[in-house]
């Protein structure tokens, strides 16, 4: 059985673009509207000024926070590693439509927040844990087009949160047409290989591993997060306006 706080976050859960019961298209264009303009704060490849803050930082009222430390581009092994394009908008949008905290990933980083322990994110997202007294930790990351599956659930196979916690995720999933074990789009993987989130450096091992919180890490893939394979060069742009323009046109189809 899922504790009383997930309650709030599945009542106000956003409904997934083109598959299961849906909003109605007025309603579900205006949550589009919302992420592109979420998403575009993030700037892919632009370092943090000396007058901004590397992360974003959204205060809940509910005791659970939606992470995506891959929001921007990052550093892993010497090498840049693209971002998860959409993670950051679509942290942002859950925690506004349910009450849950959420931090991300908005600018270019010389480290790798989800794979460097230390690193400043889990600094930060350990600082939000403590201060608010977060019971849960959602954290979201991207995956290949090629990978068979829609969306990919880890739980350090079990380990990082409990069987109700794990079920209540997996049945709100099913709920927007998600089927487990299923394949593609609507493919529905729990704790496949390499989505386990079991490695040292994780965002959901190192908050269950210090006993920080309860946590599960959620990878989908591009057309999970987006309707345009023309994404990346739109939010690559240095204008606001022109992302968001940009944007909508490919939204609108």
């Amino acid at each position: 059985m899922a504790p009383d706080y997930v309650a709030p976050v599945q009542a106000g859960r956003c409904q997934v673009p083109g598959i299961g019961d849906g909003a109605d298209r007025q309603a579900m264009s205006k949550l589009i509207e919302r992420l592109v303009e979420l998403e575009a704060d993030v700037h892919y490849q632009e370092p943090a000024t000396e007058e901004e803050s590397e992360f974003g930082y959204r205060t809940g009222s509910v005791p659970i926070l939606v992470s995506a430390p891959h929001g921007a581009v990052h550093r892993r092994a010497g090498k840049d590693k693209e971002e998860d394009e959409f993670t950051a908008g679509i942290a942002q949008l859950v925690a506004e439509n349910s009450g849950a905290h959420a931090i991300w990933l908005r600018r270019k980083s010389d480290e790798d927040p989800n794979n460097d322990v230390p690193s400043r994110y889990k600094e930060r997202l350990r600082d939000g844990l403590t201060e608010h007294g977060i019971r849960f930790v959602l954290d979201l990351h991207g995956a290949r087009a090629t990978r068979k599956f829609g969306i990919a659930l880890g739980t350090s196979d079990g380990r990082s949160c409990t069987p109700g916690i794990q079920d209540a995720i997996v049945e709100t999933l099913r709920e927007q047409g998600f089927v487990l074990q299923g394949q593609n789009l609507t493919g529905l993987l729990v704790n496949p290989r390499g989505f386990r989130a079991n490695g040292e450096g994780t965002i959901t091992r190192y908050v269950s591993r210090h006993g920080l919180a309860q946590a599960a890490q959620m990878s989908s893939t591009p057309t999970c997060r987006s309707r345009s394979d023309g994404r990346m060069q739109a939010l690559r742009s240095n204008s606001r306006a022109e992302t968001q323009r940009s944007l909508r046109k490919r939204f609108s189809h």
